[in-house]
This record gives structure tokens, C-alpha cells and sequence, in this order.
């Protein structure tokens, strides 16, 4: 059996990527690593009840970075790695005088759905930039994607539709060219927008 395996998955909300995290302890496999790209690395162990918390967090110097994994780790969390991804840090307990949670009230519960809002805000910019100037010097129209046949929609029933199906491939790749780019940035928005919609209400709630 392979000590070691790697597998990529993406998650719609923070609580769904840790409970798979726990189930996956349950089967024998401990989270060693997570790449930017969605790759999660496991060692293989005995089944074990691990629990597994996430945070978001930036750090002006490697200091501050260490205090924090250090707070965390005297408290009975155990980080998975040193450096956090995109900004993400992993930590696991598998002690029984360790908090269930990492954060201790609503208020620091709230406030990592803000973090993470940002962090998905500010990832937008290498991806937007490009686009935009890309967009603004006239390298990329979107008059261009659809069809280009000159004539194309007076012709008459048959010479249409063998024009049109002849050229609905190349559309097809137009389109693909132009607008798979933006899937990034729209997703990268939906995640800001809902997890700062949910930092709102929790303030709106007065939660604290």
C-alpha cells in the first residue's frame, strides 16, 4: 500500500474542506501539504479522531508568522505546515484537552470570514490586470467572438446552415479564448461576496 498519496479538490465553504479533512483522518490519511493549485498530499497512519481547523492570515514580517503558529501550537493545534497557502493555515489536534475550536468566540469566527474575503479580493488583481489591459489597448473585442461571415444571417435556409454549422467551431474556440479567463475572476468574486455577506450579518447581528 502507497505510504503517501496526492489527490486535488475544491469546496464551495471552509467547514466542508475541514470535515473531509477529519474523515479523512478516520481512514488513515493525516494532511501533510497543500499547494496553491488545489493539491492536497497525505501520509498514511492508523485511523485516528483528528480535528482539523483553518485560518486566513497575512503577516508584515516571518515574526509575527512565528508567534502566531506558536500561539496556536502551545494551545494544543499542531500547524500542518510552516507557510500557509494562498494565505491559508491548516492546524490539526488530535489532544483531548485541546479546544474543540480554534477561535474562541463569534467575534474571531466572523473576522476569519472577513480575512478570507480579502484575500480572495486582492487574488483577483494578477488576473484582472492583464485582462483589462489586454481589453483597454484593443487586443481583446468581444465584437469579435461571435460569427464573422460576412452576410451570414440573410442568406438563404441551406447556404445558412452550411455556413453556420462550418463556422460554429471556430466560435466556439473565440469564445473559449476570450472568456475562459474570466472564470477565475468569477469565482474569485463569488467567494469575497459571500464570505464578507456572511461577516455582515454576523455584525448586523450584533454577534459582536
Amino acid at each position: 500500500m502507497e505510504n503517501q498519496f496526492t489527490t486535488f479538490r475544491y469546496f464551495w465553504s471552509i467547514s466542508s474542506e475541514e470535515t473531509w479533512l477529519e474523515q479523512m483522518a478516520l481512514r488513515g490519511w493525516r494532511l501533510k501539504q497543500v499547494s496553491r493549485f488545489g493539491a492536497y498530499t497525505f501520509d498514511k497512519t492508523a485511523p485516528e479522531k483528528r480535528v482539523y481547523k483553518i485560518d486566513y492570515r497575512t503577516f508584515r514580517s516571518p515574526l509575527d508568522q512565528a508567534e502566531y503558529l506558536k500561539l496556536f501550537d502551545d494551545s494544543g493545534w499542531q500547524p500542518v505546515m510552516d507557510q500557509g497557502t494562498n494565505g491559508a493555515y491548516y492546524f490539526s489536534s488530535a489532544c483531548e484537552d485541546a479546544s474543540h475550536d480554534i477561535f474562541s468566540d463569534d467575534e474571531s469566527r466572523a473576522h476569519r470570514n472577513l480575512r478570507y474575503a480579502n484575500l480572495m479580493l486582492f487574488s483577483l488583481i494578477p488576473a484582472f490586470l492583464p485582462l483589462f489591459i489586454l481589453y483597454i489597448t484593443g487586443s481583446i473585442q468581444f465584437t469579435n467572438v461571435g460569427y464573422q461571415t460576412p452576410g451570414l444571417w440573410e442568406t438563404s435556409s441551406l447556404e445558412f446552415i452550411a455556413k453556420f454549422l462550418f463556422e460554429t467551431p471556430f466560435v466556439v474556440v473565440r469564445a473559449a479564448i476570450y472568456f475562459l479567463p474570466l472564470i477565475p475572476i468569477v469565482f474569485g468574486l463569488f467567494f469575497y461576496l459571500r464570505y464578507y455577506m456572511l461577516y455582515r450579518q454576523a455584525k448586523k447581528q450584533q454577534v459582536f
